[in-house]
């Protein structure tokens, strides 16, 4: 009876390439198919075991020697079917080897077909969730919407009576303007007529002068008549007095009349 491969041996030992596992023989490396790199669980639904490199050195030379002596033989059922020795000498095993390969990356894809079915479903429900979600938000948007819309109905008439104020605020602007213009007019003429006042005072006052001076000339010229008329009238007296041939009387003194 052979001894079959302990199942402590690590079923992937990551190498510095994430594409290639090491074998269990010296300088050889087996390339993993691409489904197996994007899994997140080993070949046998187990956890991936991680080693130190010595740890895994051993391992490779107890396995090495192993298969060497022909003591163990690797069973068609083996989960390690990527250990697969560089040379075999019976043939039968390496299709063994083969079908297994076979079988167990059929197993990992089914894994990971079921795995993405699992996913695509999660996706769907979030989906979903997404779809129902967005519904209730436009829901609540139209909501909003028709409260937006009773909120500007509601403010047309403020808004009419905010443009009737300002219009009428402008057309007080405008009557301050027009008042400002008749008050600065008004006021113009006022300094205008004020200068004209000083005018016709300075003017008064000089015609009340000359009228003064005129009442003193008239005063005197009057003076001058009044005399020029007893001249007259003694003049006369004496004519007839030359005349008659009496006697000379002397003339009455006339009244002297102020000249200031």
């Amino acid at each position: 009876m052979h001894q079959q491969v302990p199942q402590a041996v690590p079923q992937v030992v990551y190498t510095n390439n994430p594409q290639f596992v090491s074998s269990p023989y010296p300088g050889q490396q087996i390339e993993l198919p691409p489904s197996f790199l994007y899994t997140s669980q080993p070949p046998n639904g187990g956890q991936l075991e991680y080693f130190q490199p010595s740890q895994v050195s051993a391992q490779q030379q107890n396995i090495e020697a192993q298969l060497r002596s022909g003591s163990v033989q690797i069973p068609s059922h083996s989960s390690t079917p990527y250990l697969i020795p560089a040379t075999s000498t019976h043939k039968k095993e390496s299709v063994t080897i083969r079908v297994d390969d076979s079988t167990e990356m059929i197993r990992i894809q089914a894994q990971r077909i079921a795995r993405l079915e699992e996913r695509c479903d999660l996706l769907t429900r979030q989906y979903q969730r997404y779809v129902s979600a967005l519904q209730y938000k436009e829901q609540e948007i139209q909501h909003w919407q028709e409260r937006c819309n009773i909120l500007q109905a509601h403010l047309e008439t403020p808004y009419k009576r905010i443009e009737e104020l300002q219009y009428e605020k402008n057309e007080v602007k405008r009557d301050q303007e027009r008042i400002s213009n008749v008050i600065r007019s008004g006021l113009e003429e006022f300094d205008a007529l004020t200068a004209l006042k000083q005018q016709k005072l300075a003017d008064i006052k000089f015609w009340k002068e000359r009228a003064k001076k005129a009442e003193k000339t008239q005063t005197i010229i009057m003076s001058l008549e009044h005399r020029i008329k007893m001249l007259q009238t003694e003049n006369e007296r004496l004519n007839q007095l030359i005349v008659k041939g009496s006697r000379y009387s002397p003339p009455i003194q006339a009244p002297v009349w102020q000249n200031n």
